[in-house]
């Protein structure tokens, strides 16, 4: 018997609305990925250093 493959679909929650990953365009996609991010380093200690000077 041939094993079906594992599809999967990712879902992010905006302002309370599940929404899935890949309808997002990809400049939103960037914003919730260094969100995501900042807010984990930020939990462990970290802070981002704005490069702007």
């Amino acid at each position: 018997m041939k094993r079906k493959e594992l599809t999967y679909t990712i879902f992010v929650s905006i302002n309370g609305e599940d929404v899935p990953w890949d309808s997002l365009s990809k400049e939103r996609k960037k914003e919730i990925s260094i969100a995501l991010t900042d807010r984990a380093m930020q939990a462990i200690g970290y802070r981002r250093v704005d490069k702007t000077a």
